[in-house]
């Protein structure tokens, strides 16, 4: 951009927008539009004007990028098919791991424990006679995150109670 633009009318700078909105456009670059009317002032139409101009040359120097990238970058065959097999691979592992999780859990439910909804709704069940015993208690509206966290809770929540009706 070699034209001073603050000498410039709002009028000129208006008409100067709509040239670059229409270069921009034709590079690609997308998000501006020409407008008809004048700037709001000066000051506006230069910070507007300078951010397109940003928006042209970054574009203009990726597309360079790129044209240089494909000359100089010669793409093999055989790695796209590595890449394809690890991402199979990690696939497959994920699977795996679903259904250990799912049989961890299932063995947890079948083996006498209670499942972490059960153990969040006996917490919940518990809370209205701590409240009553003075123990502060919470109501859990949503489910414990582990069966490990849930147990902590039920275990402290039941010894404080055993302490309250203690010290009657």
């Amino acid at each position: 951009m070699s034209t001073d633009l603050t000498n410039l009318t709002i009028a000129q700078l208006t008409s100067h927008w709509n040239q670059r909105v229409n270069h921009a456009q034709s590079i690609g670059v997308t998000g501006y539009k020409p407008i008809n009317s004048k700037f709001k002032d000066s000051a506006t139409a230069l910070r507007r004007i300078e951010d397109l101009e940003s928006s042209i040359r970054a574009r203009e120097a990726s597309e360079r990028v790129v044209e240089q990238e494909a000359v100089t970058v010669d793409i093999p065959a055989e790695p796209q098919q590595e890449d394809s097999e690890v991402a199979r691979s990690k696939k497959s592992k994920k699977t795996r791991q679903k259904a250990a999780t799912a049989r961890t859990r299932a063995s947890r439910a079948t083996n006498g424990a209670d499942s972490i909804s059960g153990k969040t709704q006996k917490f919940n069940d518990l809370v209205p006679e701590a409240k009553r015993l003075g123990v502060p208690a919470r109501h859990h509206s949503s489910l414990f995150g582990s069966h490990a966290a849930a147990d902590k809770m039920l275990k402290k929540l039941e010894a404080d109670m055993a302490a309250a009706r203690r010290s009657r």
